[in-house]
């Protein structure tokens, strides 16, 4: 499925309500392990994002400042990876908070804090100094991964000029989690970074300079989200079995979305209700054979914000369902 800009950023808004409505406490309750509007947790398969989205600044930042926050995360069977990094230029130099908003509960962790410098300082000469280094030049001493930061915010239109463009600015950096190789800060025990709907940078006071938000396509530099997930039977049909595969992009301000359900060992030739993330939006017919297919989400609905789907008979009563 293709939606415009526009369409999406509505899709999303209403997924994410979606998402605010507890499941019932009766035969729900439990289903497919952890907070049932959480991404990650027991999960029975696979599901990875990469998504990167530029800060939006708060009235107390610096007029020129920009940054940009990218995510990569997976889980396998229920064993989160992830590796959250963080880029600026142009905030004051000093010390600076990262804290992430939880989706699914609204909570805020502390990450940890990174030091904003002042590179260059020499003027546009700066660079013809150390020209026999090539790329190599002693301002990269004070920053590892200046250039990182001047690809994503390098000022004016002369990007090839990483002198110039940081000449006098105050860029800094830093990496949550990641593998040795990142050398990043490693998150909080049992923190989740599959469900971080935003980002905060904050200064020394503790006044928030930057904003990322992870909920907004509309603001959003790219996103992909895919993820192969195992059917969990139910009360209601012990031996149901399936899998389920979901995705999602943001390409060129679009978003493309799949998702295919195929289940069995339901309840024979019967009606299902579809309840995803506590909400009911739809039905699905078994065969004679107790089988079962989805081609497409509901109306409305994001595959990467689908976080539990369950299959209910007319009491509620759970034949089978999945967890992402």
């Amino acid at each position: 499925m293709k939606y415009p800009l526009s369409k999406s950023i509505a899709i999303l808004a209403a997924a994410t309500l979606i998402c605010t409505v507890p499941l019932r406490a009766d035969n729900n309750q439990g289903f497919g392990g952890g907070n049932q509007c959480e991404h990650g947790g027991h999960v029975s398969g696979q599901e990875r994002l990469c998504q990167e989205v530029p800060f939006t600044l708060t009235a107390d930042a610096p007029a020129d400042a920009k940054g940009f926050a990218v995510l990569k995360a997976q889980n396998e069977e229920g064993t989160n990876s992830a590796k959250l990094k963080i880029e600026t230029i142009g905030l004051v130099a000093g010390t600076y908070t990262v804290t992430t908003t939880s989706l699914s509960t609204g909570t805020q962790t502390v990450l940890g804090t990174f030091d904003a410098v002042t590179v260059g300082g020499s003027g546009g000469d700066d660079q013809d100094d150390h020209g026999d280094d090539g790329d190599d030049g002693d301002q990269d001493g004070d920053s590892q991964g200046t250039t990182v930061v001047v690809q994503h915010l390098g000022g004016g239109d002369d990007n090839d000029d990483d002198g110039g463009s940081l000449t006098n600015d105050t860029v800094g950096e830093v990496t949550f989690g990641g593998d040795e190789d990142d050398d990043g800060q490693a998150f909080p025990a049992g923190f989740n970074p599959l469900d971080i709907a935003s980002v905060q940078i904050t200064d020394a006071t503790g006044v928030v300079m930057m904003t990322a938000d992870f909920t907004n396509l509309g603001g959003t530099t790219s996103a992909t989200f895919t993820a192969k997930v195992k059917v969990t039977p139910g009360p209601a049909a012990p031996l149901a079995s399936g899998k389920a595969v979901a995705s999602s992009k943001v390409r060129h301000h679009r978003l493309h979305q799949t998702f295919e359900l195929a289940a069995k060992g339901l309840p024979a030739s019967s009606t299902l209700n579809v309840r995803i993330n506590g909400q009911v939006l739809g039905q699905v017919k078994t065969n004679h054979a107790g089988k079962t297919a989805m081609h497409h989400l509901p109306a409305g609905v994001v595959a990467s914000k689908v976080v539990s789907l369950s299959l209910e008979d007319a009491s509620g009563n759970v034949a089978a369902g999945i967890h992402f």
